[in-house]
């Protein structure tokens, strides 16, 4: 965190272990940071995320890099269960999501720290997978 978009950085790692020995600085390493904002080089809407954590911590990220806003109604979400073939779960998007943000749909009974950052909550069977 803390880092400028567009900015070259050098940067070591030393390790630590239980008993407090420290080794040496790791070779550097030379990255430079790119822009906070894609250019609009994809042609769709992106699932950026998906978290399926313990009980009802589950969440979806929807990520925008199109160039441009993109209506959310003309797309849904559809979940099929365990290979069942055919769709068991839809949910129906709606709202405009600005080009370079993320749009995340969260289960409504997962922790604050995933419905605190949500956009919408639902109990809808959409967010209650459990990666079959």
């Amino acid at each position: 965190t803390g880092l400028t978009a567009s900015t070259a950085y050098s940067f070591t790692v030393r390790a630590k272990d239980a008993a407090g020995n420290v080794s040496g600085d790791s070779n550097s390493v030379n990255i430079t940071t790119d822009d906070p904002i894609p250019t609009g080089t994809a042609s769709d809407l992106l699932l950026s995320e998906y978290i399926e954590g313990s009980s009802n911590n589950k969440a979806l990220e929807i990520a925008n890099f199109t160039g441009s806003a993109v209506d959310l109604s003309a797309y849904d979400l559809r979940k099929a269960t365990n290979g069942s073939g055919s769709w068991g779960s839809t949910y129906q998007l709606s709202g405009t999501l600005a080009n370079g943000d993320v749009f995340v749909i969260a289960n409504s009974s997962a922790i604050a720290a995933i419905t605190s950052v949500a956009d919408v909550t639902t109990g809808s069977g959409i967010v209650t997978f459990n990666g079959n």
